[in-house]
Order: C-alpha cells, then structure tokens, then sequence
C-alpha cells in the first residue's frame, strides 16, 4: 500500500470518487491495519497508540460527565457503564480461573 499511496490519494481526491468506489478500487483501506499504516503515512502519527493515550487522558472527564447526566440519556448511559463494568469484572474473573 506504501507503494501505491500517491497514485491512491491522486485518484480519490481529483476523482472525487464515492465511498463505494474507494471500496471497490482499494479493499484493504477498510482494514484495521491499513487504516493506522495509511494514516501514519499522512500523519506521521502512530493512531492507535495516540488514540489510547488520549482515550486514557480524556475517560475520567467523560465519566464525569455520564455520571452527571440525567433523564432517559443518563438512565442509557448507566447502563452501558454497568454492562461495561461487569463485562470487565467477568474477564478479570476468566483470566483468575474463577
């Protein structure tokens, strides 16, 4: 895919091609991996290590901030918090051989 980048983002931004296109034309930018490769050749940025530090730095503000919420959007975000939480607790177990 490195070899092929400039031909790749010459064809998708003068072409203005669509999101079916691009698919059809390069199947492997869909991919995890060619996601992060491709944006590192843009970037220079490694993304899943830069996501996760700031995933890291951010969750305790956004935990905050579900916690704080209220109504049915609080009453949605409780329970996503609760199954994450057990899901946790449930591998953590697994992983102990409980």
């Amino acid at each position: 895919m490195a070899k092929t980048f400039a031909h790749r983002r010459n064809e998708i931004i003068n072409q203005s091609l669509s999101i079916d296109d691009i698919k059809a034309r390069w199947p492997a930018l869909f991919e995890a991996s060619q996601i992060q490769d491709e944006f590192h050749r843009i970037t220079m940025v490694h993304l899943e290590s830069k996501f996760m530090s700031k995933l890291d730095e951010y969750t305790p503000r956004l935990l905050n901030l579900f916690h704080s919420k209220g109504g049915t959007m609080g009453l949605k975000l409780q329970a996503v918090l609760i199954q994450r939480y057990l899901q946790t607790v449930n591998t953590s177990e697994e992983d102990r051989g409980h």
